[in-house]
């Protein structure tokens, strides 16, 4: 283990990943808002609308590592190749590879792989798609720190979120990558403050803790008034979300573990979490549909939440020990970590 390694940006990427997999386990529930007890119901709202940080904390993670170097843009491009383009070639395939396995190989045959620049293979590599638009525009983002622009063009990207959210008519225009970039730029912006006052700490807990609780009851007053899953206060975009995952990324900015049994775990899963990402919607289909002997789903149980926990445990555990085995062969290395 590096002893000038900066642990919290490890720990951030670390909890990032982990709150990805609870989205997806926990999305079958709360999509079955007619089909689960809503004690179970609940829990899976209330683990969703504090995972929703997960994405967020990713961009700003990328942010605070990328923006800090002066990278020219035949840099960029190449980077953005290497770290996020040919991941997204592998997963892509894959996906597409298991499915030809399962349907046949006119499933090769007849696939359309000119939609993949428009559709993801698989819903949660769409994340891959953001990113490399972002790692290309990272010379852009330089130009706007360098002049000094970063909170203006921040508070830019994120009111217009608030516009956008708000249930009146509105001229401004959604576009996510520019939101995103915000992101970035926030991460970039919070990781490099200093003289930070302590009560900041608390204020950021606290606002992050009302918000959350915002989004579990509002997403519960609504879907229950639609009788289906309202996602409105799910969005990654939405300003609960927004404000959320800016008051975590504080937090964790300034985190400090020097206990070694817990810090290299944390550094194992942040280092494998590209991987991790790639595989773990894969290992959830196989526990669903029983490829390892045995069924194991977030809806066993009418949806309880220590069918989730269990769920979250093993698909954590078989996504990181598979990439970890994968990464033994040299030429992957780069694709899963």
């Amino acid at each position: 283990m590096d002893k000038n390694r900066i642990f919290w940006p490890d720990f951030t990427r670390a909890v990032a990943i982990l709150l990805v997999i609870i989205i997806h386990i926990s999305a079958p529930v709360v999509v079955s808002l007619k089909e689960v007890e809503t004690s179970s119901w609940l829990w899976a709202n209330a683990l969703d609308s504090i995972a929703r940080i997960s994405v967020p904390l990713f961009f700003m993670i990328s942010g605070f590592l990328l923006l800090n170097k002066d990278i020219d843009i035949i840099k960029s491009i190449k980077r953005a190749n290497n770290r996020i383009l040919l991941p997204m070639i592998f997963w892509s395939f894959f996906y597409i590879s298991y499915s030809a396995y399962e349907y046949g190989i006119e499933y090769y045959l007849n696939y359309n792989y000119m939609g993949l620049l428009k559709t993801p293979a698989q819903y949660h590599l769409w994340f891959f798609y953001d990113m490399l638009i972002l790692y290309i525009t990272i010379p852009f983002m330089r130009a706007i720190i360098e002049r000094k622009l970063t909170i203006y063009f921040i508070f830019l990207c994120f009111l217009k979120e608030l516009f956008l959210f708000l249930p009146v008519d509105n001229y401004f225009e959604f576009s996510p990558v520019s939101t995103f970039a915000g992101y970035m730029l926030a991460g970039h912006y919070i990781g490099n403050l200093n003289k930070i006052k302590k009560w900041t700490y608390k204020a950021s807990a606290f606002i992050f803790f009302i918000l959350f609780f915002v989004t579990f009851v509002r997403t519960y007053q609504l879907s229950f008034e639609a009788g289906t899953l309202v996602q409105d206060y799910y969005s990654y975009t939405s300003p609960n979300i927004i404000i959320m995952s800016i008051c975590a990324f504080f937090i964790m900015s300034r985190i400090k573990i020097d206990t070694k049994w817990i810090k290299y775990p944390i550094i194992i899963i942040s280092r494998y979490s590209l991987g991790i990402y790639g595989i773990h919607v894969f290992v959830i289909h196989l526990l669903y549909t029983g490829k390892f002997g045995f069924k194991i789903s977030s809806m066993e149980n009418n949806g309880h939440i220590f069918s989730l926990l269990e769920t979250f445990i093993l698909v954590l555990i078989i996504s990181l020990f598979t990439v970890i085995l994968i990464s033994l062969i040299k030429p992957m290395r780069k694709i899963i970590s």
